[in-house]
């Protein structure tokens, strides 16, 4: 066999391999029915964080708390990923898990200010799996928590355009895989693929904002009105980000800032 045809076969069989890595790894290639939540939040703003992962995650996470403090927000989307195991829960041990979860992050305050805590849950590696896989809600002290599968379309009272938040692994289910498709398009062309592929699926008008996470990798684009705020927990190539985004209606117009975390600018 010459060297030529060892080159044909090896690419095309690298090219197969992709291909089937991606089709068995896109959800909504296979499955079509796309569950989408909708709420109409009281006020004219919302942070967005992604990737916690609480339950493997040793930093100090009550910094949450106080970075909404400063945000001036009664309205924070989780966009997947809070937990990082993946277990089958009934809805008294998801209580339990959540009450946790949000102690960790200093949110739970007999005196604090109202908080409407939306948790997009993440249904492929991480996160527990519910019976039925519907919407829950749960109300602890001053928070109330609306979790909900796969995505959610949240709407502002005096902004015509919504936010749309998913976790991402409807578009490519395995994190790592998703991460390695975005790096490449990302660092070279400043194109995130991930995001834009969502935001086809989500079927996002021109004005709505698409905001997922998933990749760990932290980006946002007014271009293409698409933003991700990264991981607070490191992976492989990636270290925590601890980013956040923020959306405001100001003047009838959503207006969307990605920023981060560090001891440097926030202490």
């Amino acid at each position: 066999m010459s060297l030529t045809l060892i080159y044909v076969v090896a690419s095309v069989a690298a090219v197969v391999l992709i291909l089937y890595m991606l089709i068995n790894n896109s959800p909504w290639l296979i499955d079509r029915e796309l569950k989408m939540s909708g709420i109409s939040i009281n006020s004219n703003s919302m942070l967005v964080v992604s990737d916690l992962h609480v339950d493997a995650n040793s930093s100090d996470l009550s910094v949450i708390s106080e970075l909404i403090r400063r945000s001036g927000v009664n309205t924070m989307v989780i966009a997947g990923d809070l937990f990082d195991r993946r277990v089958k829960v009934n809805d008294d041990e998801l209580r339990i898990m959540l009450h946790w979860a949000t102690q960790r992050l200093g949110l739970i305050n007999d005196n604090g200010s109202e908080l409407t805590l939306i948790y997009v849950r993440s249904e492929s590696s991480h996160d527990p799996e519910i019976k039925d896989n519907e919407p829950v809600v749960i109300k602890f002290s001053n928070i109330l928590i609306v979790t909900v599968p796969r995505a959610i379309k949240v709407n502002f009272p005096n902004c015509s355009d919504a936010v749309y938040v998913a976790h991402g692994d409807y578009t490519v289910s395995d994190g790592l895989l998703a991460g390695l498709i975005n790096i490449a398009p990302l660092t070279l062309l400043k194109l995130p693929i991930v995001e834009l592929i969502t935001r086809r699926i989500l079927n996002a008008n021109h004005d709505d904002w698409v905001i997922i996470g998933h990749t760990h990798l932290p980006v946002i684009s007014s271009r293409f009105k698409v933003a991700n705020p990264g991981s607070w927990k490191g992976i492989l190539f990636t270290n925590p980000y601890n980013g956040y985004v923020l959306i405001r209606c100001v003047n009838k117009r959503l207006i969307v800032k990605l920023s981060r975390v560090s001891s440097d600018n926030f202490y």
